[in-house]
């Protein structure tokens, strides 16, 4: 970090950015790390159709991510508002 003068900052805003993601409607209903299978599936379609090279066969969502592991960890409503107060700041990157 200490080649650039605005790496500090930068490490903060991405990880900020990246923590941002926790503060979504489905790891608040299903526990954290849970994700929607049917967004596995529509960036699967976006990766085949403008990142696979011609003849790619498209894997099936299910042998690449699961949520077998996810969701046993639930945080209560005073936690969930700390995550959002600590990540709003990043909302101007990402919106």
């Amino acid at each position: 970090m200490a080649l650039n003068s605005s790496s500090r900052e930068f490490a903060r805003i991405g990880l900020g950015m990246w923590h941002h993601g926790v503060d979504h409607p489905e790891p608040r209903e299903h526990g954290l790390g849970w994700s929607d299978p049917v967004a596995y599936s529509e960036v699967t379609d976006l990766v085949m159709e403008y990142l696979a090279s011609p003849g790619m066969q498209r894997p099936e969502p299910a042998s690449l991510f699961t949520n077998r592991f996810a969701g046993k960890i639930k945080l209560d409503g005073s936690e969930w508002a700390r995550i959002h107060e600590r990540v709003s700041e990043f909302d101007k990157y990402l919106s």
